[in-house]
Order: structure tokens, then C-alpha cells, then sequence
């Protein structure tokens, strides 16, 4: 996601209003998890990091998250969403590498198109986040 089309609604002027840092973090994950759809599976796991969000509790987080989800289930689907450690839980550290090593290929860091060469076949879809966002607000 490219930091300038984050919405007006998660900034303090040109910054991210690290209050909302954790409503901005549950669209994030929403909308990454929506990639997954349509699905045949009658069970839908997510597992996240457990560090601390900004702005929301866990609870709200997970209820936002699970009402975006749970409606593009199959009927009788189970949905769980879990937050772990993630210094016990390595698939979740592996998760968080491959994350990092794709925003510094994004943000044009060191490495970056290192990393993008060694992960790009492993890529199976993008989307940017937000990207309708600012001309959609201009044409209201």
C-alpha cells in the first residue's frame, strides 16, 4: 500500500494519526484476507502478531474484521481469528519477514529488489489498498 492513499479519516495532517493506527490496520487486514474469496472451505483461520494496537482493543479489531469475512463464507463455515505470540509461533515470524521484505522492495530500500526477485514467484495476487480512494472523493 502506497502511503499516500492512505484516507484522510487515519491522518493528523500529512501523517498516520497513530490513534487510529489499529482501525487502519483491521481495513488493512480485511482487505488482504478478502483477496482469498471465493472459497470453498468450510474453515477460515487468521492468525495476527499480539502486539498491542493503537486506538482499538482486540475485541473491536476482531469484530471488525470478522464482519467483513464471515458473510463471504460458504454457509455453516467456521471463522477464527487468533492473536499469538508471534516469538512462539515462527509462521507467524515468517509471515512478518515476507511483509517487511516486500515494503522495502515498495518503499525503495535497501535490498528491496533483492528480496522482490527471491519472493515474486511466490506472489499470487496484488491489490493496492485505497487506490480509488482520493479520485472518488474528488468526484462526490
Amino acid at each position: 500500500m502506497e502511503k499516500r492513499n492512505i484516507p484522510e479519516e487515519y491522518r493528523a495532517g500529512h501523517r498516520l494519526d497513530s490513534s487510529k493506527a489499529g482501525l487502519l490496520y483491521a481495513q488493512i487486514v480485511a482487505e488482504t484476507l478478502e483477496l482469498y474469496f471465493p472459497i470453498s472451505s468450510l474453515e477460515f483461520r487468521v492468525f495476527r502478531d499480539a502486539r498491542p494496537l493503537k486506538g482499538i482493543s482486540q475485541t473491536e479489531f476482531n469484530r471488525l474484521v470478522e464482519s467483513r469475512i464471515v458473510p463471504l463464507l460458504p454457509a455453516r463455515a467456521a471463522f477464527q481469528l487468533e492473536a499469538v505470540d508471534s516469538t512462539t509461533h515462527p509462521q507467524v515470524q515468517v509471515a512478518d519477514w515476507v511483509c517487511g521484505a516486500l515494503a522495502r522492495y515498495y518503499e525503495g530500500k535497501e535490498n528491496g529488489k533483492r528480496f522482490y526477485q527471491f519472493l515474486k514467484n511466490n506472489i499470487v495476487g496484488e491489490k493496492e489498498l485505497f487506490a480509488e480512494y482520493w479520485g472518488k472523493r474528488w468526484t462526490e
